[in-house]
């Protein structure tokens, strides 16, 4: 006895399109959140080290230092950008057909408005 199972068709894989692109550009605006508010934490653990702001909430460990911080956001913010231009480089214009234009002087109407 010979089972056969068929499957149905998927979506066809097209070059030069990124498929999840929407989900991506959220991602990004996403990461340029994240950016700034680790860059917010940098900023704020150099005022309580130089008597500016109150003390910093982190006291111990790898994230009580404003490097750490200031390097996060930096990678986070450059992460953000690659996606951008990933998402941006991939995605094909979108084109709009011209519109038939009906005789020579609504063409020239149309030029001329253009």
């Amino acid at each position: 006895m010979v089972v056969r199972i068929r499957f149905a068709r998927g979506p066809l894989v097209r070059k030069g399109r990124v498929k999840n692109a929407y989900s991506l550009q959220i991602v990004a605006t996403l990461l340029t959140l994240v950016s700034i508010g680790t860059a917010l934490m940098g900023v704020w653990k150099v005022s309580a080290d130089m008597g500016w702001a109150q003390a910093f909430a982190i006291e111990a460990g790898t994230f009580s230092h404003a490097q750490v911080w200031l390097a996060l956001a930096t990678a986070a913010q450059a992460g953000s950008w690659r996606l951008t231009r990933y998402v941006r480089g991939k995605q094909q214009p979108q084109r709009i057909p011209p519109m038939p234009v009906e005789s020579e002087t609504a063409r020239k109407q149309v030029t001329a408005a253009g």
